[in-house]
């Protein structure tokens, strides 16, 4: 039992390391301004579906202000934007797969320098080989920069099926989330997201990351 703690409590350390790793290479203090006046625009809806594919696989902003922005704007579209953001996500990690898989070294000097280490990398070779969906899902659902699993994913040419299933889950449960906030509260969801989105997000994955952990340590 002292090993299959200490085991759990080793993988959830390494865990946390790399998504912090992450969260950091991942973060961009640039173009935001600029992203929310595409909110404005008549083809919004096709803004908002190219900024999700693109984010995906190699933008760097997240898709997730200009979600809110049209949402806001026209709340009882909410899940119709958010099922776009959705969609496009999925699709556009299709795509980062596809890059990681057959250009990964034309890429891997600009991975490696911008978006994860090389002992990082390695380690998400290990996520994957334990389980391809638990770790996509994780991914798409919590607030890391998601196109370093889908190039990696393509990179590691993990299994397929289980990669899209848990971007599917994943991305969806995460832009729906917001989606159904702001339909409910309307104009007094852009507080409750500012101030607690994202505690909401990685409490949830933290206990699904600790669920699956002990399952494969105990079972």
């Amino acid at each position: 039992m002292g090993s299959s703690l200490g085991a759990v409590k080793s993988s959830v350390k390494d865990t946390s390391l790399l998504y912090t790793d992450i969260l950091v290479r991942g973060k961009v203090h640039q173009c935001y301004h600029w992203i929310l006046t595409w909110a404005d625009y008549r083809y919004s809806a096709l803004a908002l579906f190219v900024l999700a594919f693109s984010e995906a696989s190699f933008f760097p902003i997240p898709p997730d202000l200009l979600l809110i922005a049209l949402c806001l704007g026209k709340s009882k579209r909410s899940f119709y934007y958010s099922s776009i953001c959705a969609a496009a996500s999925v699709l556009g990690g299709i795509f980062g797969y596809a890059l990681g898989m057959f250009l990964w070294s034309s890429i891997e000097s600009f991975a490696f320098e911008y978006l994860i280490s090389q002992e990082k990398f390695h380690y998400v070779q290990l996520l994957f080989q334990n389980n391809t969906f638990w770790t996509t899902f994780i991914a798409g659902y919590t607030p890391i920069p998601y196109k370093v699993f889908t190039l990696t994913g393509g990179a590691f040419e993990v299994p397929f099926l289980p990669f899209v299933g848990g971007s599917l889950v994943g991305r969806t449960m995460r832009f729906m989330i917001v989606g159904g906030i702001i339909y409910r509260l309307g104009d007094r969801a852009k507080l409750f997201i500012d101030q607690y989105l994202n505690r909401v997000i990685l409490a949830t994955s933290i206990l699904l990351v600790l669920g699956f952990i002990m399952i494969k340590v105990w079972w």
